[in-house]
């Protein structure tokens, strides 16, 4: 098997480049002579470099990893759940360095684009600078024809945007795809079409289009209702009842949670039941039914698993509806689970995002009453991460009111 020495030394002279031509003034002819001999390992820097002089890709001078490797490497990515809220950090910094080692000499293949893009998304949660890989794996994915994971990948893409609070710019992202893929006559799966009008849908509310998300989520109904598998139904009906309870149609809000319900009964799963009583809970504090909130946050509580996306936020209805029925002792005990001011990961919409930290200001009215000195901390961040919603969403009046009565001199 050629070396990368080899392999450098051989396309210099293929090319009629002289050793001095080709370091520069970046590299010294000795070292240069020791990395052909494969004598020293160049930098990553000094590899682009010679690349560069060359006038090939960086990847051509790396032997590309084998399949076996490639695959073996998914696999175990996969085995420990990629993406699964909540976020596992040191798990994912591991699965990180672990694809950081082939990044340079990965395939133009479908395996390869995979693993371009967990780098991608693995680094954007990392808080580090890979977007060119995902751009990387879109048009490896693109030339593969291979159009549902090309559109996964154009879906991150919106999804990074949601998460830095950019959501005008994130719905007309999702506009354009629609149409793209409309012009073009893409074929592309039933669940990626559903997923699709989801993405639109949410992010036509995020900027508070109600109709024209009403609109989108509709289409996403018929088209789930007329599959076999009920594609994503329970996230399209909660979606659908948070509609039309914001525009006072309460009795189609009625009909959706029905539906949702009876979803539920035929799934009769954990995430089903909690997918139902997340909704009984919200529309019982909307309508200020804190004892029927209570009863569904409880019930929420033992369907939402520890490692589900569901299970703190139980606790925000939890610790709530028993501070609002004047159980104080109880709802210090709920509110005790909630270690951080927004679940990790999940719950990037803003309507999520700001129902959340109302909740959680009567954590920080709770703790203000018995003068507990972490009141002031609480609300301030709550409010600041409303205030940071407020392109889309004004801040409630449940937190200004909190805000001002805890910040207010004594």
């Amino acid at each position: 098997m050629e070396t990368l020495g080899a392999r450098i030394k051989r396309l210099r002279k293929e090319k009629k480049i002289t050793q001095s031509a080709l370091v520069g003034d970046r590299l010294t002819k000795g070292m240069l002579s020791l990395i052909e001999n494969d004598k020293a390992k160049p930098s990553m820097e000094s590899l682009t470099y010679i690349a560069q002089q060359l006038h090939v890709q960086v990847e051509q001078l790396m032997a590309p990893v084998s399949q076996d490797t490639l695959r073996a490497l998914l696999a175990d990515i996969k085995k420990q759940g990629g993406f699964s809220y909540p976020y596992n950090h040191h798990q994912i910094e591991q699965n990180f360095v672990k694809i950081q080692h082939y990044v340079a000499q990965m395939p133009h293949n479908f395996e390869g684009a995979l693993l371009l893009r967990y780098y991608a998304m693995f680094g954007e949660i990392l808080g580090k600078e890979t977007a060119p890989y995902l751009e990387q794996a879109m048009q490896i994915f693109y030339d593969s024809n291979a159009m549902d994971e090309w559109l996964d990948t154009k879906f991150w893409q919106i999804n990074t945007l949601s998460h830095g609070k950019k959501y005008h710019e994130a719905l007309q992202h999702g506009i354009a795809l629609k149409q793209e893929c409309e012009q073009q006559q893409y074929v592309i799966s039933t669940e990626k079409q559903i997923h699709l009008l989801f993405v639109i849908s949410a992010l036509h509310l995020a900027v508070n289009n109600l109709a024209d998300s009403y609109h989108f989520m509709l289409e996403a109904y018929d088209i789930s209702m007329a599959t076999n598998q009920l594609l994503r139904i329970d996230d399209i009906l909660r979606v659908l009842i948070l509609i039309t309870t914001l525009e006072n149609q309460h009795n189609e809000a009625s009909d959706f949670l029905q539906k949702l319900y009876l979803f539920s009964c035929f799934k009769n799963d954990d995430p089903a039941w909690a997918s139902y009583y997340i909704m009984k809970a919200h529309l019982a504090y909307l309508h200020k039914d804190y004892t029927e909130m209570l009863r569904a946050a409880k019930r929420l509580t033992s369907f939402a698993k520890e490692d589900s996306a569901f299970h703190s936020l139980s606790y925000y209805y939890l610790g709530t509806a028993h501070y609002l029925l004047g159980h104080k002792k109880q709802a210090f005990q709920a509110f005790d689970h909630i270690n951080e001011i927004l679940p990790n990961g999940a719950f990037i919409h803003p309507y999520d995002r700001m129902g959340l930290c109302e909740l959680l200001s009567y954590k920080a009215r709770l703790l203000h009453e018995y003068g507990n000195a972490e009141a002031l901390p609480l609300i301030t961040a709550l409010y600041e991460e409303a205030q940071s919603l407020t392109s889309s969403l004004q801040v409630t009046a449940i937190i200004e009111e909190a805000y001002a009565l805890i910040t207010a001199p004594q």
